[in-house]
């Protein structure tokens, strides 16, 4: 799921919205079967956030990420990716 979500930020057009698509079925399908799997909510958050334009299912998807795991920095540094142009300044600087 992360390597396609990756990719489809590279790509453009059509050839990008396939590439979330692939990476939202293998990424529910890490969820399913291990609903704690914080590496998979930060993948879905980065999915929402540049896929679906999801702010608050990017939100929640990170919030998950980081109360599994409070020192992942990619989960606290893709938040903050989410937060600054969305105006939250102080609340990137404090999660990057």
């Amino acid at each position: 799921a992360e390597a396609l979500a990756v990719s489809a930020v590279a790509a453009s057009g059509d050839k990008s919205r396939n590439l979330y698509a692939k990476a939202k079925i293998a990424v529910e399908k890490a969820l399913r079967l291990d609903q704690n799997l914080a590496e998979a909510y930060v993948t879905r958050g980065m999915i929402r956030r540049n896929g679906d334009w999801d702010w608050k299912g990017a939100e929640a998807d990170f919030r998950r990420a980081t109360e599994l795991r409070p020192n992942d920095a990619r989960a606290h540094s893709r938040y903050a990716h989410l937060l600054s142009p969305l105006g939250r300044h102080d609340e990137a600087l404090a999660e990057i």
